[in-house]
């Protein structure tokens, strides 16, 4: 049984184009086998293929649609509210994967530390080929003067795009949106 795959090859200054080979046992009279030739470059390491790939086809998916102001993007939802909060990712600054310590410092707008809050991180990687989308939470705890630690487990290498939202009973003072890459 054969089957096609695509083969990245570098070219000229490391460009890389992708060739269709077919793979499995051939018969010795079959003449429509394609042979990657000695001196081509076969990429091996493919990570930045995949991150590419996934980050067209968001982009593609998105063209056309009307831009979204602020966080609130669904429907017949009304305005987030004016964000009155400062929230800065302290650690990690090189995320690893598996447990990584998280610490968030959060500051309302004269600068003072915001204490007795609900602070939540949730990383999201978009859905890749038939690979689901996938996602990490972790609530963080008040460790006095604006400082929220705690921990969070990143299931692969990727930069995920990174959610901090704060609420103080069940009403949300603030999110932000950034990304964490872990290597």
């Amino acid at each position: 049984m054969f089957s096609k795959i695509l083969v990245a090859v570098g070219g000229a200054e490391d460009a890389t184009e992708t060739v269709p080979v077919v793979t499995g046992l051939a018969k010795a009279f079959d003449s429509k086998v394609l042979v990657v030739h000695m001196r081509e470059r076969v990429v091996t390491a493919a990570n930045f293929l995949i991150d590419s790939e996934s980050r067209l086809k968001g982009a593609f998916a998105d063209m056309g649609k009307p831009a979204a102001s602020g966080m609130n993007t669904a429907p017949n939802k009304p305005p987030a509210p004016a964000q009155n909060l400062s929230i800065e990712i302290l650690e990690p600054k090189a995320a690893k994967t598996g447990s990584n310590p998280v610490r968030v410092m959060v500051r309302d707008n004269a600068g003072k530390p915001v204490t007795g809050a609900e602070v939540q991180i949730s990383l999201f990687m978009p859905q890749m080929g038939s690979m689901p989308p996938m996602t990490a939470r972790a609530a963080l705890k008040d460790a006095g003067n604006g400082i929220y630690i705690g921990q969070i487990d990143i299931p692969m290498a990727w930069t995920w795009q990174t959610t901090i939202t704060v609420s103080r009973a069940g009403a949300t003072l603030g999110a932000t949106q950034t990304t964490i890459t872990a290597r």
